[in-house]
């Protein structure tokens, strides 16, 4: 359904007040999710030891994410 989808950008300088949380913490339900090189910090991971790690993609490279099955 329409959930699962992500919009490609959101509008800064409407939405963009300090604090405000876009998507917060949710499982990618999706087979797999490609996420490029972003502009902006946020995209984090927890590791299987629960250590939160901030994602970075190299330039010229995508993330390639296996949803929860």
């Amino acid at each position: 359904g329409p959930h699962l989808l992500a919009p490609t950008g959101s509008n800064l300088r409407k939405h963009g007040r300090e604090g405000t949380v876009f998507a917060g913490y949710h499982y990618d339900l999706n087979f797999l999710t490609i996420h490029g090189r972003s502009r902006f910090p946020g995209l984090n991971i927890w590791l299987r030891n629960g250590k939160k790690v901030e994602v970075k993609v190299p330039v010229g490279c995508l993330l390639i994410q296996a949803g929860k099955q």
